[in-house]
């Protein structure tokens, strides 16, 4: 395991899409849970089979994808700031005259 220094060297963009993957997906499946909630009955009722629903979460999901990635992004923007501010990283990098935000 990675001592809090490790850790917080190795925070990239790389490190915060690694954070953004988990939220992406379980945002999916919640989507997903959605989809099926609200349209699964009127499609079983209609005959659909197991492909045709399947098809149909295919082409649905992506319509979702501009709400789900800006909110995942967030939040894993904002784990990885709390991360290093846990380990006085910011603290550091202000220190050594890097500016916060730019």
């Amino acid at each position: 395991m990675l001592n809090d220094v490790e850790y917080f060297r190795s925070a990239s963009p790389a490190r915060v899409a690694a954070d953004l993957v988990p939220l992406v997906v379980a945002l999916c499946g919640i989507i997903l849970a959605q989809i099926c909630f609200d349209d699964l009955r009127t499609m079983l009722e209609a005959g659909a089979h197991l492909g045709d629903v399947l098809h149909f979460v295919a082409v649905t999901l992506p319509s979702f994808f501009p709400f789900i990635f800006p909110f995942a992004l967030l939040l894993s923007l904002l784990f990885t700031l709390n991360q290093l501010h846990r380990a006085n990283e910011l603290t550091a990098m202000r220190a050594a005259g890097s500016d916060s935000f730019g």
